[in-house]
């Protein structure tokens, strides 16, 4: 049994455009928000693929 596969939204919701527009310092979190869908995707291939 695998769990159901995560689909993250590429959009930033407006609750998070508010952080995001708040945050001075913490650059790297905006960052890692803005790439999210591309590192869980990459993670998910290569735990699915044959080793």
């Amino acid at each position: 049994m695998h769990p159901p596969l995560w689909h993250p939204p590429i959009e930033l919701s407006a609750a998070e455009q508010v952080i995001v527009s708040r945050i001075r310092r913490a650059k790297l979190f905006i960052f890692l928000r803005l790439i999210r869908h591309r590192r869980s995707c990459r993670v998910l291939v290569s735990s699915t693929s044959p080793r």
